[in-house]
């Protein structure tokens, strides 16, 4: 496509293949007799699937099947996590090497604010935003407008053959969590792009598909592309959109992906930069495979969180970071124009011996896997300038895994590594770990036996934020409990006291700043027994327990 956006087809027996029996891609009608007259494949029958999918009871039930006879008005949303786009926000205006954005930041002043999500009906969905109001006293919530009205839903090609299936049980489709950004496209990477709002998603488990729409005008959202890289995984990894120089005033849009969740032998071991432009591969590494004892991913490594960027510069990516199935944490440096020559490397592996010279040494048979998207900031001290890194390990795609007796682990790194460099024991440095190791630093509280890193890790303040969760091992019917973890991130003694707040009942969510009533501001976690903890910031780090009104972060119909 080239990058230029073309307007979405109507939901209509002309999208793609809706009865064919294969599965193997968008393939014209033909292989299912959906409707029982006539013959199969027919305009009928992909007629049948539409009707069905908007409509659970359609024709007086004779399709209904296993879904909700009651027809809630979406499918489940359960791992797509809600993006807001509202009005242009970000401040390319203030760098002259972003000509235009001023403008396109006017012009779009009035733009309606949408809340994107995917759901498990196969469906990406846009939904009215607006002012909204919580009142403390009578724990009620106001809006203003039509506040939660759904606008439009996209279907992506990738999901269109899986609609027929929705009768037979619960299935996730559109899962994965969007990424939206105001990105210069066109111009051929030169000053004289046009600006635009594009959102890329990725399926999860739905799908080895990425998708990208531009959604600049709310109202008349218009498709990119659709990724078609065969040794992708299975699509967990939030996309991360960055700039990165391509050579003098000329800029390239990227979106990071990890390779994600492997669905095969030789899949899911992959870093990608897909071009914004056309959703072609511009970059992609691979991570290297451990195959000794005790390996973790018997089939391949595997990278399924999100990709954390970050940079020296407002708006230009330098250095890429991500954790992989195996528990290493990697550093991609695109610094050079020159993609051929970006340095891809293991920044530290814990489990070795020396642990990249820093005397990790946990045991290459102990690996346990990393799934989240590490915290990262850039920090100028009196010493030196380097990315602080926080990732930790844990199986999230199945919470009780290994039992009461594996040993997870959260750790802070610090890398000095300076661009055209590679990653060695001179410019990385473990700062702490969970857990009190051989070494200078200690403070750090031990993760208990089976408990596991889950969710996104935040730096906010001087201080490293995570949660963790701890199943019931005594009664595996019974849900665990969540704790929310705050951690200094600097140290002049090498002592990092912990400390640790329960967050309640049920698998939490990542840490995230919100703002009280009062202006203070606050690191709170949600967990999917719709309970919510909170770590009060006080002036000098001080923190106390906080408890705030429960909200439920996500939901799923129980087929």
């Amino acid at each position: 496509s080239g990058g230029n956006s073309v307007a979405l087809a109507s939901f209509a027996t002309s999208n793609g293949d809706l009865t064919s029996g294969t599965k193997c891609g968008p393939t014209v009608h033909g292989g299912l007799d959906i409707d029982g007259v006539g013959g199969a494949g027919q305009t009928a029958d992909a007629q049948t699937v539409i009707n069905f999918v908007l409509n659970p009871n359609y024709s007086s039930n004779a399709y209904l099947g296993q879904r909700d006879p009651d027809g809630w008005p979406m499918g489940d949303i359960y791992h797509s996590t809600p993006v807001v786009v509202g009005i242009p926000n970000q401040f390319y205006d203030k760098d002259t090497k972003n000509p235009g954005y001023a403008g396109f930041r006017s012009a779009q002043a009035g733009r309606e604010t949408r809340i994107y999500v995917g759901g498990n009906d196969g469906m990406l969905h846009a939904i009215q935003g607006g002012a909204a109001s919580y009142n403390f006293t009578t724990n009620t919530w106001s809006y203003a407008g039509e506040t939660g009205r759904e606008v439009w839903a996209y279907v992506p090609n990738a999901a269109l053959d899986s609609l027929r299936d929705l009768r037979l049980d619960h299935a996730d489709l559109v899962d994965g969590t969007p990424a939206a950004a105001d990105v210069c496209l066109g111009g051929g990477g030169a000053l004289a792009c046009t600006w635009r709002t594009v959102l890329v998603s990725g399926l999860r488990n739905g799908g080895n598909k990425y998708f990208a729409l531009d959604v600049t005008d709310p109202n008349t959202p218009k498709f990119l592309w659709e990724t078609s890289e065969a040794d992708m995984g299975y699509t967990w990894s939030r996309p991360a959109i960055a700039r990165i120089r391509v050579s003098g005033d000329k800029y390239k849009w990227v979106a990071f992906v990890g390779g994600g969740i492997p669905a095969g032998a030789g899949t899911g071991n992959r870093i990608y930069a897909i071009d914004l432009e056309d959703g072609s591969i511009y970059y992609e590494g691979t991570v290297t495979d451990y195959t000794g004892a005790n390996d973790p991913q018997a089939i391949t490594n595997g990278v399924p969180g999100a990709i954390r960027t970050a940079g020296k510069a407002y708006g230009i990516t330098d250095v890429v970071y991500f954790a992989d199935l195996e528990g290493k944490l990697w550093r991609l440096d695109v610094t050079d124009t020159n993609k051929s020559q970006w340095k891809l490397n293991v920044l530290f592996d814990p489990y070795t011996a020396s642990a990249g010279g820093q005397g990790g040494g946990l045991g290459a048979g102990n690996r346990r896997p990393g799934y989240n998207a590490p915290a990262v900031t850039y920090a100028t001290t009196a010493t030196d300038s380097a990315f602080y890194i926080v990732y930790g390990t844990g199986n999230e795609s199945d919470s009780e895994a290994g039992g009461s007796s594996v040993q997870n682990y959260v750790f802070a790194v610090k890398d000095t590594t300076t661009g055209g460099e590679n990653p060695s024991g001179s410019t990385v440095s473990l700062l702490w770990r969970t857990g009190t190791p051989p070494g200078s630093f200690s403070g750090v509280e031990a993760l208990q036996a089976g408990e596991k890193n889950i969710g996104n890790p935040l730096i906010f303040g001087g201080y490293a934020f995570f949660t963790t969760y701890l199943p019931n091992f005594a009664d595996i019917c019974e849900i665990g409990n969540s704790y929310l973890w705050k951690v200094p991130m600097y140290s002049e003694t090498g002592s990092y006291p912990s400390t640790k707040v329960a967050a309640g009942e049920g698998l939490p969510a990542g840490p995230i700043i919100v703002q009280s009533p009062e202006g203070t501001p606050q690191v709170v976690t949600a967990t999917s027994a719709a309970q919510t903890g909170g770590e009060l910031i006080k002036p000098l780090g001080e923190a106390t327990a906080e408890r705030l009104g429960p909200r439920v972060e996500s939901w799923m119909e129980d087929f």
